[in-house]
C-alpha cells in the first residue's frame, strides 16, 4: 500500500489473477474500486519484489491472506489499535489516509503534476476532463511510482 499509493482495500483484497506479470501491473477491477470504475496500478520494482516473494496458493487466490488465499487479509482496525496504544500515540494516525495522503504529498514534491498525481491516486477527473481526457496515464504513474519507490526506500534505508 505504501509503495502504490492505492487504497487500502484495493491493496488487501487483491487477487493474483490481477497481477501482470510482464507489465508489472495491478488492475483492480470496477467491481472493487471506490469510483466503480477500473485503475491500472504500475508497480516499481521495490512493488513487484514483494509480490515476487509471496507465497503461492492452491486453495485461493488472494494475495495477502492469513487463510491460504481464500479469504483476504483483514484485521485492520485491530492492529491500528495496538499501534496507537504501544505507541502511545496522541495523533488520530490512519494509515489507510495517511499513507495515501503522504504519497500524494511527496509526489507533488518530487516534481510530478496534478494530473499524475490524481492518476496514481485514481481521483476522478475534474468536469469535462472526464469526458475529453481519456488518457490512462500509464507511463507517467509508472514513472511517478518509481520516484516515489526510490525515495522511500532512501527513507527505510536501503
Amino acid at each position: 500500500m505504501i509503495l502504490t499509493g492505492a487504497r487500502l482495500r484495493e491493496v488487501a483484497n487483491a487477487k493474483r489473477s490481477e497481477i501482470d506479470a510482464t507489465a508489472r501491473t495491478l488492475t483492480v477491477p470496477k467491481e472493487r474500486h471506490k469510483s466503480k470504475r477500473g485503475h491500472v496500478i504500475p508497480l516499481s520494482d521495490a512493488a513487484w519484489s514483494l509480490i515476487e516473494a509471496l507465497p503461492r496458493f492452491n486453495e485461493g487466490e488472494f494475495l495477502f491472506s492469513t487463510t491460504s488465499g481464500v479469504k483476504p487479509v483483514s484485521g485492520f482496525s485491530k492492529t491500528k489499535e495496538r499501534l496507537h496504544k504501544a505507541a502511545a500515540l496522541n495523533v488520530d494516525f490512519r494509515p489507510h489516509h495517511d499513507y495515501r495522503a503522504a504519497c500524494e504529498t511527496r509526489l507533488a514534491a518530487l516534481g510530478f503534476n496534478q494530473d499524475v498525481r490524481d492518476a496514481v491516486m485514481s481521483h476522478a477527473k475534474p468536469g469535462l476532463q472526464r469526458v475529453y481526457n481519456l488518457h490512462g496515464y500509464l507511463d507517467e504513474k509508472r514513472a511517478a511510482l518509481d520516484a516515489y519507490a526510490a525515495h522511500i526506500l532512501k527513507v527505510v534505508g536501503k
